[in-house]
């Protein structure tokens, strides 16, 4: 996030290419970057966003880009957010396991997978709200970025709309389709760069250390 503010202000930096191929990162902390970026593009800069395949938390951090690119042969998963929890209680007494248990009071959902064979009611209420309230603003955010409607996206959601980059594409969440190749063309472009020319690239990390000192 430091770096990401750094670089806004920083004329050798153009731009932000958003290579999500590989990306691991929480919600959280993608709620965190997603806010430095907007920051960023507000200072007029480009971010151009490409990934093979976009999960809900690589499309939720590339949603801020102004051009998302989408793999010819990739695709995107975008169904909403659900729980899943396990209950060992059946597995543990077919193994003679006696666990030693202790709680107080409602709530106590740490120990229900030891207790249960499926979630109390009040483990469901708290789960649901806790996932609402992150599915609410993953939405709003991405409407927001997208100029595509709460109620719209979330009938893409429950309808499994989205599969396909081709999908994406129509449904107003990708620009343009293309390979990683492709991508770097139109960054040329964009960078006023001839076809055969090298984009000078930094890594974040490298970037960060260049200015950890200043």
């Amino acid at each position: 996030v430091e770096t990401i503010r750094r670089a806004k202000d920083d004329s050798n930096i153009k731009g932000i290419f958003l290579d999500l191929s590989d990306s691991n990162i929480s919600f959280t902390k993608a709620a965190e970057v997603r806010k430095a970026m907007l920051d960023f593009r507000a200072s007029g800069k480009f971010i151009t966003a490409f990934s093979k395949y976009y999960d809900q938390k690589a499309y939720y951090l590339a949603s801020v880009a102004d051009k998302i690119y989408m793999h010819p042969v990739g695709g995107m998963d975008f169904r909403g957010f659900a729980a899943q929890i396990p209950f060992l209680k059946d597995m543990l007494g077919r193994l003679d396991v006696n666990m030693q248990i202790y709680y107080a009071g409602q709530f106590k959902s740490a120990t229900e997978p030891f207790r249960l064979d499926k979630m109390s009611p009040q483990n469901r209420l708290q789960t649901h709200e806790y996932l609402d309230g992150m599915y609410n603003h993953f939405l709003a955010d991405i409407s927001a970025s997208r100029n595509v409607s709460v109620s719209d996206l979330r009938s893409m959601a429950n309808n499994y709309a989205i599969q396909t980059s081709e999908d994406a594409l129509r449904l107003k969440l990708g620009d343009a389709i293309g390979y990683r190749d492709e991508v770097l063309g139109d960054l040329r472009s964009r960078l006023g760069l001839g076809a055969t020319e090298k984009i000078n690239t930094v890594a974040l990390s490298d970037y960060f250390e260049s200015k950890s000192d200043k």
